[in-house]
């Protein structure tokens, strides 16, 4: 879904300059989605797995509670008109963000996307390595 959106093309393109996405070990590292180390061993690199994680969390937290106010987001959505399908995905964001807003807050129960990665991406993207490379200077 993502390799296919507008955001992915012109993240591509180079449009958001110092601008950058959080992704697990599945994907690529690339100059603009920072994944985490795979075997961080210095003190810095340690650093921005922890910070990486956590801030990784939060996003995946959200999408848990996003998921619980609309359940057919965890479940999947059952529809055959494939041009349906990001409208849907879009009108949930839109109306989850409302009621965050007027502070609608329910005790959803969240659904855990912290899913284990069992596939881990581990071909080197050199501009990837050298972007999160020089994130990983501010931890010094």
């Amino acid at each position: 879904m993502f390799n296919a959106s507008l955001i992915s093309a012109q993240l591509e393109q180079g449009m958001f300059k110092n601008s950058y996405l959080l992704g697990d070990s599945a994907y690529p590292c690339t100059d603009y989605l920072l994944t985490p180390l795979l075997n961080p061993m210095l003190p810095q690199e340690i650093q921005y797995n922890t910070a990486h994680i956590a801030t990784r969390n939060t996003v995946e937290r959200t999408f848990g509670v996003w998921k619980g106010r609309f359940s057919c987001l965890a479940r999947g959505l059952k529809t055959d008109i494939e041009e349906l399908t990001l409208p849907i995905i879009g009108a949930t964001a839109v109306i989850h963000n409302i009621a965050i807003r007027r502070n609608d807050v329910e005790d959803f129960e969240e659904i855990n996307c912290n899913a284990e990665v069992n596939d881990i991406f581990e071909e080197e993207n050199e501009g990837g390595s050298a972007v999160r490379r020089a994130v990983i200077r501010f931890f010094t």
